[in-house]
């Protein structure tokens, strides 16, 4: 019995909705949600809620006040020449580093803190090589 007073009492409301939807069908605010008097429902906070059939053309002013703006506003007139600039130059390659090392006994003798003859020589070529300009061999 209980089921039946529910579902009794669900059609009654949904009977009772449909005169209020068609309302609000025909009130001058399509585009919006709107109550049974036709007024514009809004969130909490203000905001009004579109529905599918909403354009920017249906935009009203408490709504959607920067959508009606643009709409006012005239077409922009055609630019009547564009720049290009030129294209950055390609980046230029970086070369590889290189990989460097010297032994220990190529450089200093047995327990000294001297640099050998062999070992000079080594070090005045890769002070050389780290002055000459990068060129790159590609």
């Amino acid at each position: 019995m209980k089921s039946i007073n529910k579902l009794s009492l669900v059609a009654l409301t949904v009977m009772s909705l449909i005169p209020a939807m068609t309302l609000a069908q025909n009130s001058g605010n399509k585009g919006y949600l709107v109550d049974g008097p036709g007024r514009i429902v809004t969130s909490g906070y203000g905001l009004c809620w579109h529905t599918g059939e909403w354009t920017p053309a249906l935009a009203v002013e408490p709504c959607d006040p920067v959508i009606k703006r643009v709409v006012s506003v005239p077409p922009m007139p055609e630019p009547k020449a564009v720049v290009i600039a030129a294209a950055p130059p390609p980046p230029v390659p970086t070369p590889m580093p290189k990989k460097i090392s010297f032994s220990a006994d190529a450089l200093f003798a047995f327990d000294k803190a001297i640099v050998k003859p062999e070992g000079k020589v080594m070090l005045d070529d890769l002070v050389r090589q780290l002055n000459e300009p990068l060129t790159a061999k590609f």
